[in-house]
């Protein structure tokens, strides 16, 4: 089965995109805790478990930014300790 993170901090807004996921065939896993874990550790080591990672609206554009940073540069530092 294919399996999407769904990165939120309130479960009651992204419950629908849930069950719209999960019925196109998609195991869900929906995590506020998770976010904390990137914001606050920089710790993005868990998404090669999954194939896609929706972020949802409920994270803050700021947020968004920062989550985004920590994953490019574990992209730099994997590609470059590739070499």
């Amino acid at each position: 089965m294919r399996q999407i993170l769904l990165l939120t901090k309130n479960f009651h807004l992204d419950n629908d995109w849930e069950t719209k996921f999960e019925n196109l065939g998609y195991e869900v896993f929906c995590s506020s805790m998770l976010v904390d874990r990137i914001l606050i550790a920089g710790d993005t080591s868990f998404f090669s478990l999954f194939k896609i990672v929706v972020l949802s609206e409920s994270i803050t554009d700021e947020e968004v930014a920062q989550i985004s940073s920590f994953i490019k540069k574990k992209e730099r530092t994997n590609h470059l300790s590739n070499y």
